[in-house]
């Protein structure tokens, strides 16, 4: 029991070091980079009243234009909810999006993660604002 207890854990870790990377990366301004690193090569998003965007090359594209569109200065993830399910795992959360002209933006998400090669990776990743 103990050695499933410490995998859980350790995968929960793993789960929220690639949060607190991405966040990183994406705050210091290299968005591609942090698009890169965790999204899966097929990745697919669902953005608020668009279409279905998949590959990491066209999600990285997205993101670089949508935050210069709303101007976007930083963002801070907050898991509310995560669950491990062999090699994959859901995790439900709320996100703060601050922008440079001072107002914050309130949404939430759900990601459906991916382990791929010992790597903990975004494959699937929805959200909508909050009103």
């Amino acid at each position: 029991m103990i050695e499933i207890a410490y995998l859980i854990t350790k995968d929960h870790d793993d789960i929220e070091a690639a949060i607190r990377k991405f966040e990183e990366t994406f705050n210091s301004g290299d968005i591609r980079r942090a698009v890169w690193e965790v999204y899966t090569e097929e990745a697919q998003i669902l953005p608020p009243g668009g279409p279905i965007i998949v590959g990491r090359e066209s999600i990285a594209n997205f993101w670089e234009e949508s935050a210069q569109k709303i101007g976007l200065k930083s963002l801070k993830l907050t898991t509310m909810h995560l669950e491990l399910h062999g090699d994959w795992a859901h995790e439900i959360g709320k996100v703060v999006l601050s922008l440079v002209d001072g107002t914050e933006v309130h949404a939430k998400y759900m990601v459906i993660w991916k382990r791929l090669n010992g790597l903990w990776l975004w494959d699937i990743d929805i959200w909508n604002m909050d009103a």
